[in-house]
């Protein structure tokens, strides 16, 4: 494992807010901040890091001529949120907006990604997606047309697919999407993904398939515009990696980019869940592995994650968690993502719930 902040005792806080006008208008609005080296002291101007999060969302009904439009818009940071995708938006951050024009059970929906060339290290600087779908309660079935903006000169590069989910139960959802990806100097591509997820209140089991043809990802691995690491003093480069990141999972589209020129099957099964033992004490484990295989190198690539140990509730509103991980930021790299360790390190986690 590469030197990182996480090894000098790193730390981050926010003070956020989230104001809601009658259950249509919210927002999320908050500034968090970062000490990012306290080896150096904890007063180095150049370890201490400050970002904004701002995320505005609105949701209504319109009376057309008595016709019933719903409409849903939501604008700014993206973190964590849902675009219809297990193959390329997902697991990651990204600053755009969408708005859908619902009625009855069709939706009309016009998605913008902005910014994926300098936030997570992909040679894609913008998106543009048009979404026809339709959604019940258990169902959804979208049909897409993504425009993809690659560098400054115009190309002709878009990806059409199809994506769908389906309640299974109470807790369960199945996913499937496929997509083709045409460009006029590499051809075509496609890729397939698949996804089983379970979900209770403590507990969270995911299995997932995904395929990549040797074409689908070329040229979005770049090393021009993003370096996490420009020296050993500030760990931050010309981009900073946030370090609530380093919580999210390994399987992130950018990690499959980088094996350019390869047709890849991945397999993931990944589990979060904690177990009463004992008063405020609770056994916890999050585990993630993925199975990867790339036609280059007709090579196997194992990655496996844990953070398993306990958890003791403090009070009503901090925790500690206190577990062995082999999982470390990753900031050698030209995305954001993850290393892995040989050895477990200990980690210790304090947490102040909302």
């Amino acid at each position: 494992v590469q030197d990182n902040p996480l090894r000098h005792f790193a730390i981050y806080g926010a003070m956020k807010i989230s104001p809601n006008f009658k259950k249509k208008y919210s927002a999320d609005i908050g500034i968090y901040f970062e000490q990012r080296n306290h080896s150096a002291g904890n007063n180095t101007l150049n370890h201490l890091v400050f970002y904004p999060r701002i995320t505005l969302r609105l949701i209504d009904t319109l009376s057309l001529s008595n016709i019933d439009l719903k409409f849903k818009a939501v604008a700014g940071d993206m973190w964590d949120e849902d675009y219809n995708d297990i193959l390329r938006f997902y697991n990651i951050d990204f600053h755009g907006f969408y708005s859908k024009v619902g009625y009855k059970k069709l939706w009309l929906a016009f998605y913008k990604i902005s910014d994926l060339s300098y936030n997570i290290g992909l040679g894609l600087p913008e998106v543009d997606k048009l979404e026809l779908s339709y959604q019940s309660t258990k169902t959804k079935i979208a049909l897409h047309l993504t425009r993809n903006t690659l560098g400054i000169a115009p190309r002709f590069d878009y990806n059409y697919g199809i994506y769908s989910d389906y309640r299974i139960g109470k807790n369960g959802i199945f996913k499937l999407q496929i997509e083709n990806r045409t460009n006029s100097r590499i051809g075509t591509g496609i890729s397939l993904g698949a996804e089983y997820e379970l979900k209770f209140t403590h507990n969270e089991f995911e299995i997932r398939y995904q395929y990549y043809d040797d074409q689908y990802n070329q040229e979005y691995f770049s090393f021009e515009k993003v370096d996490y690491n420009t020296n050993f003093l500030n760990y931050t480069g010309t981009q900073v990696y946030p370090l609530k990141n380093y919580f999210r999972p390994i399987n992130q589209w950018a990690l499959f980019t980088s094996f350019q020129g390869s047709n890849i099957h991945n397999f993931q099964v990944r589990y979060s869940g904690k177990k009463h033992i004992y008063k405020s004490l609770y056994f916890k484990a999050e585990c993630e592995l993925n199975i990867l295989r790339s036609s280059f190198s007709n090579k196997w690539w194992l990655f496996p994650a844990y953070d398993t140990g306990i958890e003791i509730d403090l009070a009503n509103f901090i925790s500690m968690d206190i577990t062995t991980t082999n999982k470390h930021m990753n900031l050698s790299t030209v995305y954001q993502g993850h290393s892995l360790s040989k050895l477990p390190f200990m980690s210790i986690t304090l947490s102040m719930k909302n």
